[in-house]
């Protein structure tokens, strides 16, 4: 058996017709295995299956982590998530420069419109990982202790830079300026 290598969540593995899907893996729409977690891959050449098992030295977003992420791209249908934290069972997860995708359905348990009118740029986000393609981490906040956690304009009122206040617009006409 060859030594195990490092992968990370997306990281194609191999096709189908050499080795079937073992744990912490799926094969895409195209039959490539490919990993749904970071860790070790380990080739099973008696069975003929992959598997990806958790490493101490990395572990990464899988399905069921919590994540904690500034919007970065709002739309009618979607939300871009910049990933900041991620942990699972209360442990920490490591993070390789990960964005995710909160979609229109899994946004609330109530009808959503256009996440437009829900979240902006800048917006810090709970999310829980609700599937992993090659592609793109989904996420969901449609559970209990999910969804925004601090707004934009929390975040821009809280703001200070040394002795200077940022100018704060709270709704009056004129902005409030402490210099």
């Amino acid at each position: 058996m060859p030594s195990p290598k490092l992968v990370f969540p997306g990281q194609r593995l191999t096709v189908e017709e050499e080795y079937a899907s073992g744990h912490h893996t799926f094969v895409d729409d195209q039959g490539n295995v490919v990993s749904s977690m970071s860790g070790e891959a380990l080739f099973d050449e008696d069975a003929r299956e992959v598997h990806v098992s958790p490493s101490i030295k990395s572990q990464g977003i899988d399905v069921g982590s919590i994540v904690l992420g500034r919007v970065s791209l709002v739309k009618d249908a979607v939300v871009i998530l910049a990933i900041g934290y991620a942990e699972k069972d209360g442990e920490p997860r490591t993070i390789h420069d990960a964005s995710a995708v909160l979609g229109v359905a899994r946004a609330s348990r109530d009808f959503v419109r256009s996440l437009k009118e829900h979240y902006q740029i800048g917006d810090f986000v709970r999310a829980k990982v609700s599937g992993l393609t090659p592609y793109s981490i989904e996420v969901s906040t449609n559970e209990k202790g999910l969804g925004k956690v601090l707004s934009r304009q929390d975040v821009v009122k809280r703001t200070v830079s040394g002795s200077e206040r940022l100018p704060v617009d709270d709704g009056a006409k004129s902005k409030e300026k402490e210099w």
